[in-house]
């Protein structure tokens, strides 16, 4: 388990097949679930855009917030060099939208934890530097310690970030089987992109800007006139 902020820590996990296979990750912690396929390295890029949520703002007696906002990156080459530019306070007092570099080596993991509960790291720019190149792919896995989506309990969630290369501009969102509502956000990829959801008027979003919604009960039809990311969230009832 990775603990803590804007640490490079030696916890990579590698793993190898003679044939194909897939790979899952799943996190058992007590009340609240959650899992995720984990992509190949062949589908993994050097230019990423942070999918997150929010955490709470119940706070320890010393003030630091108990649940926050996080994503962490993992190298799978020697002398990866990345930029990250945060979409909110670090924990370590990064200031958003100013961009610091990382250094890390093949297995190595780097943690980023927002300052503030209620503060959310979607959208965070995480892309390989000029002298790292576009041969040291990455991977980007982004989250919440205990995310609240429309109830006042908050769950653990966690997913494995597409590389902006793969994003799309067409999407379909599907109700989830005994829930009555769900959620989901639409974010883009380059400034000025339009987004229309269900044929409605348009909603303009800069880079690693997104556009949420909630209480959604049937299937919508997202489009882009740029490359977007939609994510899906189990709502609480």
């Amino acid at each position: 388990e990775i603990i803590g902020s804007e640490v490079a820590l030696d916890l990579g996990v590698h793993v190898t097949a003679t044939d194909p296979v897939t790979v899952s990750a799943i996190n058992y912690q007590n009340q609240t679930t959650d899992a995720f396929q984990v992509l190949p390295v062949k589908n993994l890029g050097t230019t990423y855009r942070v999918e997150a949520l929010p955490g709470t703002n119940i706070a320890f007696p010393n003030g630091t917030y108990m649940f926050r906002s996080e994503f962490v990156v993992v190298a799978t080459e020697d002398g990866t060099v990345l930029e990250i530019t945060p979409s909110a306070t670090t924990t370590a007092g990064r200031p958003s939208n100013v961009p610091f570099a990382i250094h890390l080596n093949a297995g190595q993991t780097y943690q980023v934890q927002a300052l503030s509960g209620i503060t959310d790291l979607t959208g965070t720019l995480v892309q390989a530097s000029d002298s790292s190149g576009t041969c040291r792919p990455f991977a980007v896995f982004g989250g919440s310690m205990c995310a609240v989506v429309g109830c006042a309990a908050c769950d653990h969630v966690n997913e494995q970030m597409v590389p902006v290369s793969a994003w799309g501009s067409s999407f379909h969102t599907v109700p989830l089987g005994n829930t009555g509502m769900y959620g989901y956000r639409v974010q883009a990829g380059e400034d000025n992109t339009s987004v229309s959801i269900d044929g409605g008027a348009a909603i303009t979003l800069n880079a690693g800007e997104y556009h949420e919604v909630l209480n959604a009960s049937q299937p919508a039809c997202i489009t882009g006139n740029g490359p977007i990311s939609v994510t899906e969230t189990m709502q609480g009832m």
